[in-house]
């Protein structure tokens, strides 16, 4: 399958449906109680050959039905599609009521949102700024999930806006979360693991293109809010980003992303120090600015990886030394050649390492 997504958090998985889901979809779907919110309370009457037709019309989509599984089994299933109008349309359900209740709904939510609104197959394609939904007048629980823990916006309200199954009327409530919003409402947002690094694993280390943003901003923010233990509104973390590529661009401050199997998961930012910049404290040095790897991928190998391609890069432009200023991570700088000094950082008062690359 061309377009396939897998993303996981802790015990829960989403990743797209195949052919051998087809079984269990045809039962869920055939199910009354399991279909009556969506409009169906007798099921969908549906083969299973019906099913399997269904599964294979996602194929090659950037759209996708998918399975969630919590623990390994399926318990579920959604889906979103993705039009070229700016916005996503998603719809899910948990299917087996011994997961009901318990917790699930919004962490399966957050995850599917925080996919939607990074994936590069998607925003490069179609940059999604909002995602719309609906739910049904009387499912008061879901509504409360919506607007008290994923932070969304109740739009509108349609009354009677189509028959259920039965020939009664059903009234829709309208719900609308922007990319904005949504990363302002979720306070922490823990990496979502798409990839497992193993021997297969493409690992790609490459300047930033404009079709990196959305992930990037994405990153950063989760950088600010996990190492740096600050939280700023999403607008303010794309206004410090977009100056950091417009640097970029203009060659002051280079700005390299890590990827996995396409999935960026850190990031350098470096320079070589010039009154041109906004930080030069020792002209002529290499400094790196700022460097992250996602949690999940620490210890790996990766941030070495990283800073050894950077190195490379300033040992060819005869640079002889290159500092950084940390107070956190220090063993691993050390690791990487660096030596603590007494000065520091005359922005941030951080202790400043220096390597020496060229003798």
């Amino acid at each position: 399958m061309e377009e396939s997504m897998r993303i996981e958090k802790d015990n829960i998985v989403i990743r797209s449906a195949t052919i051998e889901d087809a079984a269990q979809l045809n039962r869920w779907w055939n199910d009354g109680q399991v279909m009556e919110h969506a409009g169906f309370p007798k099921g969908l009457g549906e083969s299973l050959e019906d099913t399997i037709n269904s599964i294979n019309r996602w194929e090659g989509k950037l759209s996708q039905l998918c399975i969630i599984e919590i623990d390994g089994k399926p318990v579920g299933e959604l889906n979103y599609k993705i039009n070229d109008d700016d916005a996503a349309y998603p719809g899910w359900k948990i299917c087996d009521f011994n997961y009901q209740n318990k917790g699930y709904g919004p962490k399966i939510i957050t995850m599917l949102f925080e996919f939607i609104f990074t994936d590069e197959a998607i925003n490069t394609r179609f940059p999604i700024k909002k995602i719309l939904w609906d739910t049904t007048l009387e499912n008061k629980r879901a509504q409360h999930v919506y607007e008290a823990k994923i932070g969304a916006k109740k739009i509108g309200i349609q009354e009677n806006a189509w028959k259920d199954q039965l020939g009664n009327w059903r009234t829709a409530v309208d719900y609308e979360i922007t990319r904005e919003d949504f990363f302002d409402s979720v306070v922490s947002i823990s990496p979502v693991k798409r990839d497992k690094l193993d021997k297969d694993s493409n690992i790609e280390i490459k300047a930033f293109e404009e079709g990196d943003y959305e992930s990037f901003v994405s990153m950063f923010n989760s950088y600010f809010l996990n190492d740096c233990l600050i939280k700023l509104k999403y607008s303010k973390i794309e206004g410090i980003c977009s100056e950091i590529i417009e640097a970029a661009k203009g060659e002051v401050s280079p700005l390299y992303l890590i990827k996995i199997n396409k999935k960026t998961v850190g990031f350098i930012i470096y320079q070589i120090d010039d009154p041109r910049s906004d930080w030069c404290q020792k002209e002529g040095f290499g400094f790196i600015r700022e460097f992250y790897i996602e949690k999940e991928y620490r210890k790996r190998g990766l941030g070495k990886l990283l800073f050894t391609h950077i190195e490379k890069i300033l040992k060819g432009k005869s640079i002889e030394q290159i500092y950084l200023t940390t107070d956190i991570a220090e063993e691993f700088w050390e690791k990487c050649g660096f030596t603590k000094t007494s000065e520091v950082g005359y922005k941030n008062q951080d202790p400043i390492y220096i390597k020496r690359i060229n003798h």
